[in-house]
């Protein structure tokens, strides 16, 4: 918020007593907006400094962390298991080692983002004030140019490996023959949107907010658990595995 001017009551001026009278407008800057300013400035630093610029900033945020990381565990491990359980028994062993497989995609591309995380959070983090700090935009603008060109090439590519067909050639027998290609495909076009948003991660990780981040990330196994559930019970994928209802109608 800038300072803006205020204007105060005219003023008459009289160089003699027998010359015309002269009226002065004076303008002055409104103490007040300048004083909001300075003081979104002061909370801002004070909640950074809070975070991490002491101490005992540093060790409530380790230990926030820490204690983040102990509740998600079980639960991601838990719901991990049940769609282990629920692949197997609904589609079999081959369908769940495809799918081990196309989730270990993303791990073998750990470049994608080309290090300019690096560069956001080194710029997040020494910002005086995030929300106006011109040189943290101007490093996000760049990086995320980055970003988009990345993710094009990486749709790009994986569509182009679809397209002749050579799934089956980089990652083995372990495809379904039939569908194994356009899930790699779907997989990889996935990610390549995942780098692209990227960044905000990075800025909160900068920001002192990694508790945040990994509580957030407990999302991940529902979604994938309530996704499997809809497709099992709307029959959208028809279940092959022996042990399924499907084969034992046949």
């Amino acid at each position: 918020m800038n300072a803006s001017p205020r204007r105060q009551p005219s003023v008459v001026k009289r160089d003699s007593p027998g010359s015309p009278a002269t009226v002065v407008v004076e303008e002055v800057a409104d103490p007040t907006s300048a004083t909001l300013t300075v003081e979104e400035d002061v909370a801002t630093d004070a909640g950074q400094t809070k975070r991490l610029g002491t101490r005992n900033g540093v060790l409530r945020s380790v230990g926030a962390s820490a204690a983040a990381r102990f509740a998600v565990m079980p639960i991601s491990a838990f719901l991990g298991i049940i769609v282990t359980r629920l692949l197997i028994e609904n589609y079999g062993e081959a369908t769940y080692a495809q799918y081990i497989l196309l989730v270990s995609v993303g791990a073998l591309i750990p470049f994608a983002d080309l290090g300019v995380g690096a560069a956001i959070m080194n710029a997040a983090a020494g910002a005086k004030n995030p929300r106006t700090d011109a040189h943290l935009r101007s490093v996000l603008v760049a990086c995320i140019r980055v970003l988009a060109s990345s993710a094009i090439v990486i749709i790009l590519v994986a569509v182009a490996i679809y397209a002749l067909g050579a799934w089956p050639a980089l990652l083995g027998e372990g495809l379904t023959p039939s569908t194994g290609g356009l899930a790699a495909t779907l997989c990889l076009v996935v990610f390549g949107f995942s780098v692209l948003t990227s960044f905000g991660q990075r800025i909160m990780i900068a920001l002192g907010l990694n508790s945040t981040v990994i509580l957030l990330q407990v999302l991940q196994t529902p979604i994938v658990l309530l996704v499997l559930w809809t497709v099992i019970s709307t029959g959208v994928v028809e279940a092959t595995s022996p042990s399924s209802p499907t084969w034992r109608r046949s």
